[in-house]
């Protein structure tokens, strides 16, 4: 936890060193992994699909990911940056809404039409 300090708008006294010492402070809460509680989604594979399981949708998601990169950046002699290699080292997705009624984490895989399974 740390601790954040709001200022007083129009300290004008003689007494304002006393005031700044008085300040309200409240909390802020750091959200770690620790803290967090993920829920994570099933990938679809080579013959699986996501379907939403209350209005059926199968083609338009809002999806959240977490990654953890590694990529080669190449800066010119005027500072701009390039990424030219990118290795997803580990990816997690951690939400997915459905556009069409936005259900979240309502998703099941489905079989893919023609997929050999």
């Amino acid at each position: 936890m740390r601790k954040a300090v709001g200022l007083r708008q129009g300290i004008r006294s003689s007494t304002a060193h006393r005031e700044i010492e008085d300040l309200a402070t409240h909390e802020i809460r750091d959200t770690t992994k620790e803290d967090a509680t993920m829920t994570t989604v099933p990938q679809p594979t080579d013959g699986t699909r996501w379907r939403c399981t209350l209005c059926g949708n199968l083609t338009r998601f809002d999806v959240t990911r977490s990654s953890k990169v590694v990529e080669y950046v190449h800066l010119d002699l005027a500072g701009e940056s390039s990424v030219e290699e990118r290795e997803v080292v580990s990816e997690t997705i951690e939400s997915v809404r459905c556009r069409w009624c936005n259900a979240v984490d309502q998703i099941e895989l489905v079989d893919r039409p023609g997929a050999d399974t």
